[in-house]
């Protein structure tokens, strides 16, 4: 997921589906991850579709 973060902090659900097919990574979705990290405390919901890392 930190790959997909942006140079402003920023993480959306495009860019970790676009990191995710780099790594050939179909079967996770994006939501999913960004769900388990929102509950873990590690990403907090900074917009519609954008997150940031805590």
């Amino acid at each position: 997921m930190r790959d997909a973060t942006d140079h402003t902090g920023i993480l959306t659900i495009e860019s970790l589906e676009k990191e995710l097919a780099k790594m050939d990574i179909y079967e996770t979705k994006s939501h999913h991850l960004i769900g388990q990290a929102e509950i873990e405390g590690i990403l907090i919901r900074s917009g519609p579709e954008t997150w940031s890392w805590l």
